[in-house]
């Protein structure tokens, strides 16, 4: 299926669990090669869906913890819906019933703690879906099953007509409410279960075992190929009377202001040239070049954001940024909190990825004069890549 001919899909994360088998680590929040498990999983349908709506179904305690994280990053098309989930996943599952789009396309339920869906299968199991109503992914057992009774194997099952079931399940719109009618409570592990207690049959799609679901600590290790990239940025402005002082987004009360195309905010310009760095995407002057109209008195911290959702297109991921601006005057110290917020907000970021440091040069150079304001930035990256 093209992805073009895809309806709109209603797409539902539950992330309500409390991760008993990862001895109570919410394994969601988790870093994976560079950024919360939760998250790389809701990146897959925002990448690969331009017609879609996520719904993150979250626990009471990361309530607060998952709105922020949504909230500062960068999506491709609108930010995911977030939600409280139930006792079960059935309850979570259907407790984004309020949140669904209404509109009669499908609706998938994936598993939050899969983040190695592959977009052909994807959207093979989507296409099945629109063709049959209700689809999931699977693989086939390559392991002999033995059945038990008081701890002994008693007798074994015919693998050939097995198949261990993965996400995204994917029903009708339709079917999906009859579903929730049938069975708004209860301890059904799956969709595709409930959908077979009303006697509706699921088409199987046969997809990549790697789709695997990060259950136990043991399925973390190896997991992913930690492939990172290094970034160097710097920039220098001119300080001039009737401007205004831009330093990361954060309006400083000052005297002088910085020259520039832009609103010459020096710590975002070197920030986003050591990001372009560590992805080998040129330079901030390429990209918004200073004889371009378009960028006269431009928002460098609107420019940051969208070289951060390039260089995700590019399947890098922010590992941490270190940061520092060289000023006589004025004293940064008191707003460094205010540029460390709104940096990480611009970048989709936790303030604990991002260092930002203040220093003078003692009198010393341009900066040391007061004739100027530099800053120097060096960027981790880190390039998506996973292996077996």
């Amino acid at each position: 299926m093209e992805r073009e001919t895809i309806p709109f899909v209603d797409v539902i994360l539950p992330a309500a669990g409390r991760s008993s088998r990862m001895g109570g680590v919410d394994k969601l929040l988790l870093q994976l090669e560079g950024e919360p498990v939760l998250l790389r999983t809701a990146k897959i349908f925002d990448k690969f869906l331009s017609n879609r709506r996520i719904i993150i179904v979250t626990s009471r305690e990361n309530y607060s913890e998952v709105s922020t994280l949504v909230e500062h990053t960068c999506w491709q098309g609108e930010a995911p819906v977030i939600c409280l989930g139930g006792a079960t996943r059935q309850e979570s599952v259907f407790a984004a019933l309020p949140h669904l789009s209404g509109k009669n396309g499908l609706v998938a339920v994936h598993d939050a703690a899969r983040p190695f869906l592959e977009e052909n299968d994807l959207l093979a199991v989507l296409s099945a879906a629109k063709q049959t109503n209700a689809a999931f992914l699977c693989t086939k057992m390559h392991e002999t099953v033995h059945c038990l009774d008081n701890n002994v194997a008693v007798s074994t099952l015919h693998r050939e007509t097995l198949v261990s079931a993965q996400t995204p399940q994917v029903f009708s719109a339709s079917l999906f409410l009859e579903m929730a009618e049938f069975a708004p409570t209860g301890a059904f592990t799956d969709e595709c279960s409930i959908a077979l207690a009303m006697g509706i049959s699921c088409t199987p799609v046969f997809g990549s075992r790697r789709n695997r679901k990060l259950t136990t600590r043991e399925d973390l290790p190896m997991e992913t190929t930690k492939n990172f990239t290094i970034g160097q940025g710097y920039d220098v402005h001119r300080l001039v009377e009737g401007r205004k002082l831009i330093i990361g987004g954060v309006e400083i009360p000052f005297e002088k202001g910085l020259l520039g195309h832009s609103d010459a905010d020096v710590l975002a310009h070197a920030v986003t040239d050591s990001l372009l760095g560590a992805a080998a995407m040129g330079d901030i002057g390429t990209l918004f070049p200073d004889t371009d109209p378009a960028y006269k008195g431009a928002d460098s911290m609107a420019l940051l954001k969208k070289v951060v959702g390039l260089i995700s297109i590019r399947g890098f991921s922010i590992g941490n940024i270190d940061a520092t601006v060289i000023a006589q005057s004025p004293k940064l110290s008191p707003f460094r909190d205010a540029i460390v917020k709104s940096m990480c907000k611009a970048m989709g970021i936790r303030e604990n990825q991002f260092n930002f440091k203040a220093k003078t040069e003692e009198g010393l150079g341009f900066t040391g004069a007061g004739e100027g304001i530099s800053a120097q930035a060096l960027a981790l990256l880190y390039k998506n890549s996973t292996t077996m």
